[in-house]
């Protein structure tokens, strides 16, 4: 049976890294199945959409798979145990009968057993890790490239904040 916990990325004195770089922030809800050993996150939306299954693989969605990675090095810290990434879902929380509830985030369109699932969390996690170490290095250098995306007005300048004085559209 799943068990709420909640984790805070960063703890008194305790700090969430990716190599150097720290990050701090809040899980919403951890769902822990202590007699399976399993974790699930759960992320509240407002707005917004779950993002795609290529958006994960592609390293383009980070939240979720680094919150995965989040809770389980947290999981280790406080409980002193391992336990295995079950899933992560969105629950919405828009005001419309048709959209708000509960949307599992789903890794292959095949069904998959627990065990499988739990291997592809494991792949998405370090699909985020390496994107993470490649974003950061990117930034370090200086390095701030516009998107090459075909569809990037939808899936990153949407959320930016920017939007209204960027001249992305020029250079196209």
């Amino acid at each position: 049976m799943m068990k709420v916990m909640s984790l805070k990325i960063s703890q008194s004195g305790e700090e969430f890294k990716i190599g150097e770089t720290k990050f701090r922030g809040k899980i919403d809800r951890v769902d822990v199945d202590h007699s399976e050993k399993r974790f699930r996150v759960v992320d509240y939306k407002l707005g917004g959409k779950k993002p795609s299954t290529e958006d994960l693989y592609k390293g383009l969605s980070l939240q979720l798979p680094l919150y995965m990675y989040a809770a389980k090095k947290l999981i280790q810290a406080q409980l002193k145990k391992d336990y295995e990434p079950a899933g992560s879902e969105i629950y919405s929380l828009k005001y419309q009968e048709e959209k708000f509830g509960r949307q599992s985030i789903k890794l292959s369109r095949k069904k998959t057993t627990p065990e499988e699932d739990i291997e592809l969390n494991e792949q998405l996690i370090k699909i985020c890790l390496k994107a993470v170490e490649k974003y950061i290095a990117a930034i370090q250098e200086g390095k701030f490239h516009l998107s090459m995306l075909e569809d990037r007005e939808t899936k990153v300048c949407q959320y930016c904040n920017f939007r209204a004085i960027c001249r992305i559209q020029e250079a196209s």
